[in-house]
């Protein structure tokens, strides 16, 4: 009997002609190492290669059906003007007063440098500020003038120095239109330099007319009607119509008043020659009820003159720029009386 050989591989032979091999449990050992450490490095150089990629977490949006709130329009920040308010001017308590024999409300304003309205105003008094005598009154003081004001009034002076000025008094009945038309100064302006609101006037009351604006045409100027004359035609008493004077003797003029006359106002008497073709011998203001004729006003010659003579009454209204006074109607005329007088 013969025994089998050995071999390296551990080839064996089985029926059917193939071979069969086998392998020691230390060849295998080494071959599982080496094929680990091969593909090993194969994986190692095959990764080093590949550049390295970091990926970051994608960040997650929120998709809501949220409305947004209304932007607020911008808007322009007012600040608050800043102005140059002057302090408060003191009041002053008012002045008593009694009233004397002779005043009137315009003589105690211009007194008391206040003006008449405001006088009537604080005392509750008439628009013809009656007064009696003995009469409370209360009086107020004047407010001190700020800067703003003192320089207007001093430009108010130096226009005053620059223009001449009339002074007219005011009436009863008086309108800022019959003034106007008296003056030749329109309304507008006499009220601007009196620094009056409106045209409403006070018996007694002073305007200061500015004779530079006379502009007034009174060539086909139409004015607003006079109001209603202040009082009735006074009455001639003598000498009666038809009297008779020789050139020596004296003639007395007299006649009877409708009512007591204001310190402004007077009797106008006017003498006319009939015979000299109505020309007009005297003029005359008085205050009495009796008038002596001057032989002045006598004719010349020795014929007798037929003279016609009445009485109206008249009242002062101010001063024209030579100091003439300004005078207006406060009535109606007596009618017309007639004598005779011979010449000297």
């Amino acid at each position: 009997m013969k025994r089998p050989k050995k071999t390296t591989l551990g080839t064996s032979e089985r029926g059917g002609g193939m071979p069969s091999y086998s392998l020691s449990l230390p060849v295998l050992l080494v071959m599982f190492i080496f094929f680990m450490v091969f593909g090993g490095g194969l994986t190692y150089f095959a990764t080093r290669g590949i550049p390295e990629q970091t990926s970051e977490p994608t960040p997650l949006v929120f998709v809501t059906d949220t409305i947004p709130p209304d932007t607020p329009t911008p808007t322009e920040t007012q600040f608050p003007t800043i102005t140059n308010t002057p302090p408060p001017q003191p009041t002053l308590p008012p002045i008593d007063y009694t009233v004397q024999e002779g005043d009137t409300c315009q003589a105690i304003a211009g007194a008391f440098n206040i003006s008449t309205t405001a006088l009537i105003t604080i005392n509750g008094l008439s628009v013809n500020c009656y007064l009696v005598i003995g009469q409370r009154l209360q009086v107020p003081q004047p407010t001190p003038l700020p800067t703003t004001d003192a320089i207007a009034t001093q430009s108010a002076r130096q226009t005053e120095a620059a223009c001449p000025i009339e002074y007219v008094t005011v009436q009863t009945g008086d309108t800022i239109e019959i003034i106007s038309q008296y003056t030749r100064v329109p309304v507008q302006e006499i009220l601007s330099f009196n620094g009056k609101p409106s045209s409403l006037l006070f018996a007694g009351e002073i305007l200061a007319i500015p004779t530079c604006k006379q502009t007034v045409d009174l060539s086909g100027a139409t004015f607003t009607p006079s109001p209603a004359p202040t009082y009735q035609a006074p009455s001639v008493i003598q000498p009666p119509t038809g009297s008779f004077y020789r050139a020596a003797e004296e003639i007395i003029l007299q006649w009877t008043s409708p009512a007591e006359l204001r310190a402004n106002e007077f009797f106008l008497i006017t003498i006319i020659d009939s015979t000299d073709g109505g020309s007009i011998v005297l003029e005359e203001t008085v205050k009495d009820t009796r008038f002596i004729v001057p032989s002045s006003a006598q004719p010349a010659g020795d014929n007798p003159h037929i003279y016609a003579w009445k009485i109206g009454i008249i009242a002062q209204i101010g001063e024209d720029a030579d100091g003439n006074p300004i005078f207006r109607e406060s009535g109606p005329d007596s009618e017309l009386a007639y004598f005779a007088w011979q010449g000297n």
